[in-house]
């Protein structure tokens, strides 16, 4: 059997024998459904699988468009409306990346002297030379009270930074210094114990 195409009096003739088919049923169930109401009773769950069923006989663009909730009625959209119009406040105005003083910067040590002025370190160095100046007279060797300089902050502020990084901020301080292959052997490198702890 050849599927074709029908002509187009043939499909105005089918569309009528249906519609004098829906008239005449009518027509015999008018005068008896006319004197008393049918109320809709409940569903008993078979009916209610056959609604599901309807829900299959959506194309797929249209189930996978959505999320459904854990109520089976709620429906949440998978993708944006790109329709809407975005709200003043989150409209922005400037490019991003690096601003002002930034700008030139390649190197970490730059980079971290945008954060830590070098105002900052000459203050840092001032104030601890006037704590060790008030120490100095508790020590017998001169040596192991001597003013501190910008350097000597800077080393210390990277031990500080390494025992962060390393989760080792509340370590004891022995054990960050020991060597027996337990302690971490920058800090010896760095600065003696005996100064940190000076500190």
């Amino acid at each position: 059997m050849s599927r074709g195409r029908l002509p187009q009096s043939a499909i105005e003739d089918l569309l009528r024998e249906d519609e004098e088919e829906s008239e005449s049923e009518l027509s015999d169930h008018g005068s008896e459904t006319s004197d008393h109401i049918i109320a809709e009773e409940p569903r008993s769950a078979e009916e209610s699988n056959c609604s599901d069923s309807e829900e299959d006989d959506l194309p797929l663009s249209e189930i996978n468009s959505y999320f459904t909730g854990r109520d089976k009625v709620t429906k949440w959209q998978k993708s944006n409306n790109n329709r809407v119009r975005r709200q003043v406040q989150n409209i922005l105005t400037e490019d991003a990346g690096i601003r002002r003083n930034g700008v030139g910067v390649t190197t970490f040590t730059e980079a971290w002297s945008l954060f830590i002025s070098e105002n900052i370190i000459e203050k840092v160095v001032r104030c601890t030379n006037e704590f060790i100046q008030k120490k100095t007279p508790s020590y017998n060797r001169i040596r192991d009270c001597k003013p501190t300089d910008a350097v000597e902050i800077r080393a210390l502020l990277g031990l500080l930074y390494i025992a962060g990084s390393l989760k080792a901020s509340h370590a004891n301080l022995e054990d960050l210094y020991s060597s027996d292959g337990t302690g971490i052997p920058i800090f010896p490198t760095t600065m003696s114990v005996k100064r940190v702890n000076f500190y």
